[in-house]
C-alpha cells in the first residue's frame, strides 16, 4: 500500500471515528444510568463510591462526546479521545470491581471487546489496550488469587478480539482509498488532452 492510499484511509478512519464515538460515549453513559436505576429498583444497593465512579464515567464520557462533536476535538485526535475516555471507565470499573465484585467484571469485559472496533486507528488501540490489561490483571489478580488469573486472561483475550476487529475493519477501508483516489484522479484529468 502506498502512503497516498495509507493517508487516506487514515483520514478515512478518523472521520468514522469522530463520528461513532460520540454516540458510542453517550450511549455507555446512558446504559450506566440503567444499570444504577435496575440495581436500585431491585433492591440491590451498592456502596456510596460505585456510584460516585459513575458519575465519573457518565461526565467524562458526555463531556469527551460533545467535545468530539463540537470540533474542539478535532477529528484527527478523535480516535485518541475515544481510547482516553475508555481508559477512564476501565479504571472506574475496576474499582467497582474492589466495590462490589464481579457484576462489574462482565461490563469490564465488554468495553475491552468493543472499544477497537470505534478507536479504528492502532497506536491510540494499543496503549490504551496495554494499559486496560495491565490495570485490569493487577486488579483481577490481587483481589482473587484463585480464579483472578483466569479472568485476567479472559480480559487479554478480549483486547485481542477487539484488536482483530479493529484490524478487519482497517483493511475493510483500504478499497474504499483506493477508489477515493481513482475517483479524484478521474474528476482532475480530461481524457480528451
Amino acid at each position: 500500500m502506498d502512503e497516498e492510499i495509507r493517508r487516506r484511509r487514515d483520514d478515512i478512519l478518523r472521520g468514522l471515528s469522530a463520528r461513532e464515538a460520540p454516540r458510542v460515549l453517550i450511549l455507555f453513559s446512558v446504559i450506566i444510568v440503567l444499570f444504577d436505576v435496575g440495581f436500585a429498583l431491585f433492591g440491590f444497593v451498592s456502596p456510596f463510591g460505585y456510584y460516585v465512579s459513575d458519575a465519573i464515567q457518565g461526565l467524562w464520557n458526555i463531556v469527551t462526546a460533545v467535545l468530539i462533536m463540537r470540533g474542539v476535538i478535532s477529528q484527527r485526535w478523535a480516535p485518541a479521545a475515544f481510547a482516553l475516555a475508555i481508559c477512564v471507565d476501565n479504571a472506574m470499573l475496576n474499582y467497582q470491581y474492589t466495590v462490589v465484585g464481579y457484576s462489574a467484571v462482565g461490563v469490564i469485559l465488554l468495553t475491552m471487546t468493543v472499544y477497537g472496533a470505534i478507536t479504528l486507528l492502532w497506536r491510540p488501540f494499543l496503549i490504551s489496550a496495554i494499559w486496560m490489561g495491565a490495570l485490569t490483571s493487577y486488579v483481577l489478580i490481587t483481589n482473587d488469587a484463585e480464579t483472578g488469573l483466569g479472568w485476567a486472561l479472559t480480559a487479554i483475550t478480549a483486547l485481542l478480539v477487539s484488536g482483530t476487529v479493529l484490524y478487519g475493519r482497517t483493511k475493510a477501508v483500504v478499497p474504499l482509498a483506493e477508489a477515493n483516489r481513482t475517483i479524484e484522479q478521474l474528476a482532475t484529468r480530461d481524457a480528451l488532452t
